[in-house]
């Protein structure tokens, strides 16, 4: 493509479809041997020529449209003005820069009444453009501005970021290194109330048989939080370690199902097993284990007396699929985003009394997640839940 040339003008009247009628500026022969306006320009203009005419048509004026104009065998990208005279009748200036439109010399060749209309609207368009000019101006600023105050904002969020991971790693030493300092004195007193559950230090009266099971209950609930906290801490300080090997999910969800069944039992709830066999993973066995008995447990928890509970294995595409049917009282829409949260505890209640630390769900889900796998939840209120976890069962 050429270098821009100053003497390179060209001005026409046409039809609003490009046909040209009379031909009054051509310095380099642009219009030399052809017929329509879309004859003067190169392939990739063609169409934008044709949306141009229809601007002009449409808005009675287009200003500063650049098609690419063939002059011989080379390309130059002209600027176009084209100006509604009649119904049917187009003027067109074009010339090689924006600002050589306004040399109105080629209006001598045109009537007075053509000449005074194109004059107006040259005057017209150039304040539009300039008026055009000052707000992209505005704009331009108002962007940049906006872009440096996103840079700060960017930084700040950055300082702000390291700040809280660096609280956050002080957080869980500090609960790491208090849950476990509780864990030998919570543990003593869980042993000093079995032995006085179990008379090895006299009889006891009822009254205080019933005191030494609030002791026991009491520090075994807090010896259940002191490690789920030791656990979370440890996972959230990337310190989780897996220990991965090579086995069938199916089975241990059958051996975490029999753990569970006495205390099925005691609410007289059936749990029902369809595990589909030969779906092996790689996974931490102890780990999984750990979020089934989480699952499990916490639909027995939060069902009812008497109802049913499910437990699946089963294949879904190229990953293994366990999940926990149960017809509970449901999670309000409103608590779901909170459930695999730490400490995220809903407003439904155990229905037997039990407690919940409100950290096992938290656990599960970084459990899972470390594995490369999913954890979800779907439940209506007054239907029942249903929790799931997938992992891959092929060997990366």
């Amino acid at each position: 493509m050429s270098d821009d040339s100053p003497t390179t003008r060209f001005a026409a009247l046409c039809s609003a479809d490009g046909d040209l009628q009379t031909v009054l500026v051509d310095d380099q022969g642009l219009a030399h041997g052809r017929t329509t306006l879309h004859e003067t320009l190169d392939g990739g203009s063609k169409a934008k020529a044709r949306r141009f005419l229809a601007a002009v048509v449409h808005d009675g004026a287009a200003y500063d449209w650049e098609l690419v104009a063939c002059l011989g065998s080379d390309l130059q990208v002209l600027h176009f003005v084209g100006v509604l005279l009649g119904t049917d009748q187009v003027a067109i200036i074009a010339a090689a820069t924006a600002a050589q439109v306004h040399d109105v010399s080629v209006l001598m060749r045109v009537s007075n009444d053509q000449a005074n209309l194109l004059r107006a609207t040259l005057k017209r368009l150039s304040r539009r453009r300039a008026a055009d000019e000052d707000r992209h101006n505005e704009i331009y600023e108002s962007l940049t501005r906006l872009n440096n105050e996103l840079a700060q904002s960017k930084r700040e969020m950055a300082k702000a970021n390291a700040r809280l991971a660096e609280l956050n790693r002080s957080k869980n030493e500090l609960v790491g290194m208090v849950a476990h300092d509780l864990r030998n004195p919570l543990g003593a007193i869980s042993g000093y109330a079995k032995l006085l559950s179990a008379g090895l230090v006299g009889p006891l009266s009822d009254e205080q048989v019933e005191f030494v099971e609030r002791i026991q209950n009491t520090a075994d609930f807090m010896s259940a939080m002191v490690e789920d906290l030791l656990d979370l801490a440890a996972i959230e300080s990337g310190q989780i370690e897996l220990r991965l090997s090579r086995f069938d999910l199916a089975t241990l969800a059958g051996e975490v199902v029999g753990l569970h069944n006495r205390l099925a039992w005691s609410k007289d709830m059936t749990v029902s097993v369809h595990l589909a066999d030969g779906l092996d993973v790689s996974a931490d066995r102890g780990k999984i284990h750990q979020v089934m008995a989480n699952l499990i447990s916490n639909a027995i928890k939060y069902s009812a007396p008497g109802t049913p509970i499910v437990v699946s294995v089963t294949q879904r595409g190229d990953d293994a699929e366990f999940s926990v049917d149960d017809r509970g009282p449901g999670i309000p829409e409103s608590e779901v985003p909170n459930v695999f949260c730490a400490f995220g505890r809903t407003s439904v209640q155990a229905t037997g009394g039990e407690k919940s630390t409100g950290l096992g769900l938290a656990i599960a889900y970084k459990i899972i997640d470390a594995h490369g796998g999913h954890i979800h939840v779907a439940t209506e209120v007054g239907i029942g839940s249903r929790f799931w976890f997938t992992l891959p069962t092929k060997q990366h």
